[in-house]
This record gives C-alpha cells, sequence and structure tokens, in this order.
C-alpha cells in the first residue's frame, strides 16, 4: 500500500472517529435531531476538499461547490425547523428536501457554466467533476443527524441499530472503493496531495445515508 493511499484512508478514519466522539459529546435530542457539535467537523471537511482539490474543475467550480456546501450547512442548522415542510421534530426531512432543490440547482448552474465557455473541450469531463464535487459537499451535511440516530440507538431501538450497522457497511465498501480512486486519482497539475481530496469525496457523499436512515426506520420507532 503506497503512501498515498495510507494518507488517504487516515483521513477517513480521522474524519469518522471525529465525528461520532462529536456526536457522543454533543447529543441531540430526538426532537431537536440537529447535532450542532458537527458543523466545526463539517466546515473542516469543506476547507480540506478545497485546500486538496482533486477534481478538473477550476476555481469557479471549486467555489460553487463549496457554496452549495455551505447551504446546506444552513439547511442542516436549527433554521430548518422554521420551514413549512419540516414535521415537528424531524428537521431531517425538511434538510432532504432542501438538500434536492440544491442538487437541482447545482446541476442547472453547472450546466450553464459550461455552456457559457467558449473552450468546452472535456465538457463531459468538467461537468461531471463539478456536480460530483457539489453533490459531496450538500451530502456531507446529513451527517449532522448522526446524533438524532445514535439517540434513537442508546433509546433501545433496534431499527437505529440495523440502520447505523448498514451505514458502517458502507463506510468500509466505499473506504475499499477509495483505494482505487486514490491510485487512479488523475487531479490537475497544481493540485496538492489530492489523495486527501479523493478519500474525503465518498465519505461526504455518505453523509445522505443518515437521513435517509432516520426516514426509513421512523415507522418503527414507535
Amino acid at each position: 500500500m503506497g503512501h498515498r493511499v495510507r494518507n488517504g484512508l487516515l483521513a477517513q478514519a480521522v474524519w469518522y472517529v471525529g465525528m461520532v466522539v462529536l456526536s457522543l459529546v454533543f447529543p441531540s435530542s430526538t426532537e431537536a435531531g440537529v447535532g450542532i457539535g458537527y458543523v466545526p467537523m463539517a466546515m473542516m471537511i469543506l476547507l480540506v476538499l478545497g485546500r486538496y482539490w482533486p477534481l478538473r474543475t477550476g476555481d469557479a467550480g471549486r467555489v460553487i461547490a463549496v457554496a452549495f456546501g455551505v447551504l446546506s450547512m444552513l439547511a442542516a442548522s436549527r433554521l430548518v425547523t422554521l420551514l413549512p415542510v419540516t414535521p415537528d421534530g424531524k428537521p431531517w426531512i425538511g434538510w432532504a428536501l432542501v438538500a434536492g432543490v440544491l442538487l437541482v440547482l447545482l446541476t442547472i448552474v453547472s450546466f450553464g457554466r459550461q455552456m457559457a465557455r467558449e473552450d468546452r473541450n472535456h465538457l463531459i469531463r468538467s461537468l461531471s467533476h463539478g456536480v460530483i464535487a457539489g453533490t459531496a459537499c450538500i451530502a456531507a451535511f446529513g451527517w449532522t443527524f448522526l446524533p438524532a440516530l445514535l439517540g434513537y440507538a442508546t433509546a433501545g431501538h433496534a431499527a437505529a441499530w440495523v440502520a447505523l450497522a448498514v451505514i458502517a457497511a458502507l463506510a468500509v465498501a466505499m473506504g475499499l472503493a477509495s483505494v482505487f480512486w486514490m491510485r487512479e486519482v488523475d487531479a490537475g497539475p497544481d493540485a496538492s496531495l489530492p489523495e486527501y481530496g479523493v478519500a474525503l469525496l465518498p465519505v461526504m457523499l455518505l453523509g445522505v445515508a443518515v437521513p435517509a436512515a432516520l426516514m426509513l426506520v421512523a415507522p418503527f420507532l414507535g
């Protein structure tokens, strides 16, 4: 295993451990659902991705992706409880709806940006890289609701434990897949340590699994 892969896997492990620790140190009630302790960790992951950008999107694509991540962070804050579409005690539903809208807007903005280019070489690659990066930045803030899922689990709900086990299995599977991605990464010529960015992309994308799990296990929570 090369140093690039080791560095990337270490970054994944540190992020997962840090996220769980924050969820335990700053638990949310299942009624509130939003774990404020995770926000600094999520902001850090945006900064790391912005610094060690592994995709060929250009500076504009980087700014767009991080901007959509910030909007997702706002949607994951307690502001989401003010939305009329957010059921009482289930802010992850409001976040999921906002995230869906952000994904549509991201696609429109990314496509419009590519169409506005005079030089459209590698258009498909640039478009796909931009959408992947933006989607990861949006999805990362789904992890904000991990304290709520942990809260249901520690309250004795077996369905929540099953959901956590599935998420852990997905994390391992995506970690194994990222080994190949880190080996084959084709970052831009000015990229610095792109393995960190590649390693964090699957972690960020997996964020959608947390609110999805909360919605799926809701009928079993009583």
